[in-house]
């Protein structure tokens, strides 16, 4: 199992809907989850887990976090 992951700042960055319409075109199974909600987060790698161990194949998992202002100047 091997994960990699990139953090992008803003969604300007990355040209049209995101990281998992481009891994769809690669022939990539991807998801695209809130990263606001750990629950969607377990599910979704809990089920990329089993789809990679089932297929032999890749899965990307892209984690839509919207991150809140209050919350950043409150992190220690």
């Amino acid at each position: 199992l091997s994960i990699f992951f990139i953090l992008i700042a803003d969604k300007g960055n990355i040209p049209g809907d995101g990281v998992a319409v481009k891994g769809q075109a690669y022939g990539i199974r991807s998801l695209r989850v809130d990263g606001n909600d750990p629950l969607a987060i377990h599910l979704a790698i809990k089920t990329a887990r089993k789809m990679a161990i089932e297929e032999s194949r890749p899965i990307l998992i892209e984690v839509i976090i919207l991150w809140n202002r209050l919350l950043l100047h409150s992190l220690p």
